[in-house]
């Protein structure tokens, strides 16, 4: 299961989380997830980027975290070619060591 944290004002929607554990974890646990996250998501939401390590630490998930750039812009009527991932500003971000 792959889950996309793209940048938000909104806060976590934490049911599909712990849908996902109640429905998986008497088939495999830890529940392994991708996350793809950005830069800018951990800036506004480090409350839900801490519960989420919570549920690793406790061994509930098994999170691969995957890149999603700092920040990414999307334009309803931009072609593809110069639109999300590809829009000029998009910056690439590194993953910052979390021991």
């Amino acid at each position: 299961m792959t889950v996309d944290l793209c940048p938000s004002r909104h806060p976590l929607d934490r049911i599909v989380f712990t849908g996902l554990i109640k429905e998986l974890s008497g088939v495999e646990k830890p529940v392994p997830l991708a996350i793809a996250i950005t830069g800018r998501w951990i800036d506004r939401h480090p409350a839900d980027l801490k519960w989420l390590d919570s549920l690793v630490t406790a061994g509930i998930l098994s999170i691969v975290w995957i890149n999603h750039s700092y920040n990414h812009y999307t334009g309803k009527d931009v072609p593809l070619k110069n639109n999300f991932m590809l829009a000029p500003g998009t910056e690439s971000w590194t993953y910052p060591d979390r021991k």
